[in-house]
């Protein structure tokens, strides 16, 4: 059975929790997701999925999910997280995802401008800042799932919390993009064109071989820039 079979069959068993133990797997399984990025995605779907069971056993008995438990969620997951051991097959991965987003849109981004100015050191930069936010944010919203109980106040400094992050995302951004480094050279016009149209189309190609709804916002965002560089060039 594949990660993503098991995904799909935890997806199907969580429907028949009631709404108090469903509320209660979903949290726990939004933390231990967050905090494996860099574990073996197979190993902690299967262990998701053994809990669920376990959950849906107690349930059937009568006895609910805090119950059977407790009631410090958090510590037993961590409990958990310490059994797992790093994987380096998701380590690349997950710094492939970074590197690539990253660097693609940097480089898209750059071909888009008419100065056809390609600036190597700062592409790196992105790269390298972009590793760093994404890590810290996928942390510190997986301890927020056990730290703010779920109130109308605390939906809200959820959103003030994602547009600040946005925020500073852009302004280090900015700050980058004001950097000149000595990896810096000219490209023609055509050739910018030739290599937004190649990028493209290896994005094409990986988007429909993967068939994963939730890269389309990447596909969307990469294809986005590259038209945008395609038509700035016309």
């Amino acid at each position: 059975m594949r990660t993503s079979e098991l995904i799909e069959k935890n997806n199907e068993l969580r429907q028949l929790l009631n709404p108090e133990n469903k509320q209660f797997y979903s949290d726990f399984l939004v933390y231990m997701r967050f905090k494996t990025v860099i574990k073996d995605s197979f190993t902690v779907e299967i262990l998701l999925l053994e809990i669920l069971n376990d959950i849906l056993d107690a349930q059937d008995e009568g006895t609910n999910a805090v119950q059977y438990f407790g009631k410090n969620p958090k510590q037993v997951a961590d409990e958990l997280l310490v059994t797992l051991s790093n994987s380096w097959q998701a380590m690349l991965y997950f710094g492939g995802i970074i590197f690539g987003c990253y660097g693609l849109y940097t480089i898209l981004l750059m071909l888009a401008m008419p100065t056809g100015m390609i600036d190597l050191g700062q592409i790196l930069l992105f790269i390298i800042s972009g590793f760093i936010i994404v890590w810290f944010i996928l942390k510190y919203l997986g301890n927020l799932v056990y730290q703010v109980k779920r109130t109308i106040k605390s939906n809200i400094l959820r959103i003030l919390l994602m547009i600040l992050s946005f925020t500073m995302i852009v302004a280090l951004g900015g700050g980058i993009g004001l950097l000149k480094t000595p990896l810096r050279f000219l490209i023609s016009s055509q050739v910018s064109m030739g290599i937004v149209m190649i990028i493209m189309a290896a994005l094409t190609i990986w988007y429909f071989k993967i068939g994963k709804p939730k890269m389309l916002p990447i596909y969307v965002t990469g294809m986005g820039l590259g038209i945008l560089g395609i038509l700035l060039r016309l």
